[in-house]
């Protein structure tokens, strides 16, 4: 098996506009799509806390799809959106994208800890 990207991106490269958005600069690197997916899920826990009012948040699952080939050395854009919340449970979806191209989505449901 051989790996061409890294798999491990320290998520503090992460530069975050809000609780719901981030991107990362790639410079020239290649970015494996497994940290993608990982960096995606980050965001997304990260905008199902703050529906939460800050409070610890639990994944109760969370679906990540591959959706378009990544370019190395592109700026990566990643975002979440709540669907739903209810006392004890956030619904969120969110993709990573290129540009206009969207490379990965992710949809998930948080339990929030009480």
């Amino acid at each position: 098996m051989s790996v061409d990207a890294p798999l491990i991106v320290p998520v503090d490269r992460l530069q975050w506009s809000g609780a719901d958005t981030a991107r990362l600069e790639l410079g020239g690197e290649a970015l494996s799509p497994d940290a993608a997916m990982a960096l995606l899920v980050q965001v997304v826990r990260s905008a199902a806390s703050a529906a939460a009012d800050d409070a610890q948040v639990h994944p109760v699952s969370v679906t990540l799809d591959m959706t378009g080939p990544m370019d190395a050395g592109t700026v990566l854009e990643f975002s979440a959106a709540i669907d739903r919340r209810t006392r004890t449970i956030v619904f969120l979806n969110g993709n990573a994208t290129q540009g206009e191209t969207t490379v990965v989505t992710a949809t998930a449901v948080f339990r929030i800890a009480v």
